[in-house]
């Protein structure tokens, strides 16, 4: 979840985009970096401030040696909780103190889906289900769009139901308000069911891609793309 002067938010400020389901990149350094900036401290507790640069990664801004107590509100978790839990336990190594802290306090959720059906590649197939019928076909799947939006031809086909919002969307062709549809859709072994803008893809490569908005407990490797599919 996420903090914004001490009070819970769904949304990042100012923005259409939830915080739930962001992945932070290089979390596993960010939590080396955090946890052996704590043993370079000497100090039994603190909070450790980690930057994102573009070019050399997680960065330690400052480490604080009272830090505030948001961390629970963003976590909704106890930190006493969790102290006590690890107290007096030995700790050969920031790796292995990290490791540790994620076997004991990980999102259930996350360890109930296996590693390799939550990695996905820039092109997966996704069985889209209508409400007499199914159809199977190739997404591309694309961080740099919020939502899911797929061909209008398809939404014919399937007889999905359409819903009555209207979203705008910027594309390379511009600002446009887009109509959309009630989509349920099967991606590895996991069920999701959005909202949808349709538009006609017809020329397009890939008749549905899918948004940043229905990747959550998902990640996503740029690098694993089907053998000869060309991504443009």
């Amino acid at each position: 979840y996420g903090v914004a002067k001490g009070n819970q938010v769904v949304k990042i400020p100012g923005k259409d985009i939830k915080v739930h389901g962001i992945k932070i990149p290089d979390w596993q350094t960010v939590l080396e970096i955090a946890t052996k900036a704590q043993v370079t401290s000497k100090l039994g507790f603190v909070g450790v401030d980690v930057v994102l640069d573009q070019k050399r990664g997680p960065l330690v801004l400052e480490i604080n040696a009272r830090p505030g107590l948001a961390i629970q509100i963003a976590n909704q978790q106890s930190l006493r909780t969790r102290l006590e839990r690890v107290a007096n336990l030995p700790i050969p190594s920031a790796e292995e103190g990290v490791a540790l802290a994620q076997k004991l306090f990980a999102d259930e959720t996350l360890l109930s889906v296996d590693a390799a059906d939550r990695v996905l590649g820039v092109i997966e197939k996704v069985t889209i289900i209508g409400e007499n019928k199914r159809k199977t076909v190739r997404a591309k799947i694309d961080t740099g769009a919020y939502r899911t939006s797929i061909d209008a031809n398809l939404v014919r086909e399937l007889d999905l139901d359409h819903h009555h919002k209207l979203i705008e969307v910027r594309s390379g062709s511009g600002q446009q308000k887009r109509k959309t549809v009630k989509l349920t859709f099967k991606l590895k072994n996991k069920e999701i069911s959005t909202v949808a803008t349709y538009v006609d893809r017809s020329h397009l490569r890939f008749p549905i891609i899918i948004g940043r908005r229905d990747m959550e407990e998902f990640i996503v490797d740029p690098s694993k793309i089907p053998e000869g599919v060309e991504v443009k």
